[in-house]
């Protein structure tokens, strides 16, 4: 009996951790609406494998690098159209890169490609992940997100 409540004590954060996966993905869907934003379905498979492996209890240095090849690849699928990983997709995401980052430093922020504000949006994503991670599951305090999203 004692063993069962301790099991349902370490089960019930995880759960509300992927509660607030759905509410973050509530404030997604919304995007394509209100912004020129498109494609939320990469969004939403993006913040899916976040929660995935942050829930995992995998070390940072497997999860971390897993979560940057699954943003490579979300890069990847909207924008860039050379083969996958090789070094002429390295060297156009560098150039992208390189020009957008001249652009924030020139405090030009219309002149941000689509592929920028996607790699910027998608690194929020992933800290929003553990945030939420951090919220629900270490400090068990849920309330503050759950009140913003309403």
């Amino acid at each position: 009996m004692r063993l069962l409540k301790k099991d349902i004590q370490s089960i019930i954060p995880i759960l509300l951790y992927f509660g607030s996966m759905i509410l973050l993905i509530e404030w997604i869907i919304p995007l394509e609406k209100v912004t020129d934003t498109g494609e939320t379905q990469a969004f939403i498979l993006y913040i899916v494998l976040c929660f995935i492996l942050t829930a995992s209890f995998l070390p940072n240095w497997v999860s971390s690098p897993l979560k940057l090849l699954g943003m490579f690849f979300v890069i990847d699928q909207l924008f860039i159209s050379e083969s996958f990983m090789t070094k002429g997709w390295f060297s156009s995401l560098l150039a992208d890169i390189k020009v957008n980052f001249s652009a924030v430093l020139s405090q030009q922020w219309f002149d941000l490609t689509p592929l920028f504000r996607t790699f910027l949006f998608l690194i929020l994503l992933w800290m929003m992940s553990y945030l939420l991670y951090y919220w629900f599951v270490v400090r068990k305090k849920p309330l503050s997100f759950i009140l913003i999203t309403f």
